[in-house]
C-alpha cells in the first residue's frame, strides 16, 4: 500500500465517523483576497493555481482559502513534504487544529498524496506548494478535485504562468499590495467568467 494512502486512511477518529456522510458545501465559495476577482465565488470541486515569486504571500492567501471552507465534519488537508509549515501559522489564518491535517510524504510520494486528499469527500479543501507539474498531472489533479468536491489550492511558481494547466480557476498573486492591505491578485483564468481581473 502507498505511503500517501496509509496516511490519509489513518484519519482522526471524528473524522472517520464523519466521512461516510460528508457532503460538498453547495454554492460558490468567496475567497478572502479574490472576491473582486471572483464575485461569484469559486465552486466545490474546484483546482485553483496561485502563481507567485518566493514571499509574494500566495501561501498565506491559500491558507485562509481553506480556513472559509472548514464546515463540521470535514478536513483540511496541507501537504507539506518541506516541513516548514507550523500550527501557530495555520492557526493565524484561522485554521482549526483539530480539524486540519498535515501531511508530509516523501517528494515521490507527493503527488499521490495530493490526488488523494483532492478526492476525499471528507476534505474540504486541500493547500500544497507544486512545481514542475506536467499537463497530465495536472488534469488529473482536476479530476481528482471534482470527484473529491472539496477546493484544491495550488501554490505555484510564477515562472510556470504560461505552463498548459488543467485547473479552472488561475490567478497571479504579486507582492506588496496597497497599504499593506496583503497582496494584489491577478485572475488569469476564470472558467465562465473574465480574466483579468484584479483584486488588492
Amino acid at each position: 500500500m502507498p505511503v500517501a494512502r496509509r496516511a490519509l486512511v489513518d484519519l482522526p477518529p471524528w473524522l472517520r465517523r464523519a466521512s461516510a456522510l460528508a457532503r460538498p458545501r453547495a454554492g460558490g465559495l468567496a475567497l478572502p483576497g479574490l472576491e473582486a476577482a471572483l464575485p461569484g465565488g469559486v465552486e466545490p470541486g474546484t483546482l485553483v493555481d496561485l502563481h507567485a515569486d518566493p514571499g509574494a504571500g500566495a501561501l498565506a492567501l491559500a491558507l485562509r482559502a481553506a480556513a472559509r471552507c472548514q464546515a463540521p465534519g470535514r478536513a483540511v488537508v496541507v501537504l507539506d513534504p518541506a516541513a516548514d509549515v507550523y500550527a501557530p501559522a495555520l492557526a493565524q489564518v484561522g485554521l482549526a487544529p483539530a480539524r486540519t491535517l498535515v501531511l508530509r510524504p516523501d517528494a515521490r510520494d507527493a503527488l499521490d498524496a495530493l490526488d488523494e486528499a483532492l478526492r476525499a469527500p471528507v476534505v474540504a479543501a486541500t493547500v500544497a506548494r507544486v512545481a514542475g507539474l506536467s499537463t497530465a498531472a495536472s488534469h488529473r489533479l482536476r479530476l481528482a478535485a471534482r470527484l473529491g468536491g472539496g477546493l484544491g489550492l495550488l501554490v505555484r511558481p510564477r515562472s510556470e504562468v504560461g505552463a498548459i494547466s488543467g485547473a479552472p480557476v488561475r490567478v497571479l498573486v504579486l507582492g506588496g499590495g496597497r497599504e499593506g492591505g496583503g497582496p494584489r491578485v491577478v485572475a488569469l483564468r476564470v472558467r465562465g467568467g473574465a480574466s483579468g481581473a484584479v483584486a488588492s
